[in-house]
């Protein structure tokens, strides 16, 4: 599915009742005004809820812990400016992602995530 997005605006939100070792993904892809990869944040729903940010890390462990009940909405967060990706689940923060710090293993992250 392709829904339009403004980080700018407003974060994403998406309910799952996906549960940890189900084994399921969440793909969030975003892309530019020109239908161009501009940035990506995966879930999978190992036995451990582990996450990954496109063009900047490998597979992660959520540093913490989820709430309980199987139903969950994820909120993303972007801000362009500070390069920063936050996760909540369940108006819980999750994770916070500072691009500038945590990619510097992958030196091409800056061209997608800088798309506007």
């Amino acid at each position: 599915m392709h829904y339009p997005w403004d980080p700018n605006s407003s974060d994403l939100v998406i309910t799952t009742d996906s549960v940890a070792g189900s084994n399921s993904y969440m793909y969030v892809y975003f892309y530019d005004e020109n239908n161009a990869e501009a940035g990506a944040v995966l879930l999978y729903f190992s036995s451990r809820i582990q996450y990954h940010i496109g063009w900047c890390s490998t597979w992660l462990n959520l540093p913490e812990e989820l709430p309980s009940n199987r139903s969950k909405v994820w909120r993303i967060s972007y801000d362009k400016e500070k390069f920063t990706v936050k996760i909540y689940c369940n108006d819980v923060e999750v994770l916070t992602a500072d691009l500038t710090k945590d990619c510097n293993g992958n030196p091409n992250w800056k061209l997608y995530w800088e798309r506007k």
